[in-house]
């Protein structure tokens, strides 16, 4: 092939794509497989307004009966087109009043927020930040403990 007529296309679009959706799911059942059932992954998805798809990643530690859910992160996406991908996290958040003006920035146009994925490879890292921040493994490790209190605990049922 000559320079000419050499191919522009990023050669990552010859691979075969998942959706968030798809993405989550796997997660979701990561997680359960990893805690060995412990703690629960669930993934909901919704219609949202303005043509957009809403999708939430919880825990839930079914052992506790009080049928907690905490919510880890949500996406959002319009309905045709899965990316881009918005990601609503605790770590993206901005903390404080000078990242706050930062973001609303005029300054900031046209700038990739660090939310934003284009596409599986960049919602996947998206999704492992999440995942592995101090916020998700603080609340993954407490109801871990929770739970490891509870199975400890001596039954109301046992003789004294």
């Amino acid at each position: 092939m000559t320079q000419a007529n050499a191919s522009l296309w990023d050669p990552e679009i010859k691979e075969p794509a998942e959706t968030p959706l798809a993405i989550l799911r796997a997660q979701a059942d990561d997680l359960s497989k990893l805690t060995n059932g412990v703690l629960i992954g669930e993934v909901q998805q919704w219609p949202d307004e303005e043509d957009k798809v809403k999708t939430t990643l919880e825990i839930r530690a079914p052992e506790l009966h009080d049928d907690s859910r905490f919510r880890i992160l949500s996406v959002q996406h319009t309905r045709t087109m899965p990316y881009p991908v918005l990601v609503d996290a605790e770590i993206f958040r901005p903390r404080g009043f000078a990242p706050m003006l930062e973001a609303a920035s005029p300054f900031n146009e046209g700038k990739k927020p660090d939310n934003r994925a284009d596409d599986d490879p960049e919602f996947r890292n998206l999704i492992k930040k999440v995942l592995q921040s101090s916020p998700v493994k603080a609340l993954a490790s407490s109801l871990r403990a929770r739970v490891s209190e509870l199975r400890n605990a001596p039954s109301a049922h046992a003789p004294a």
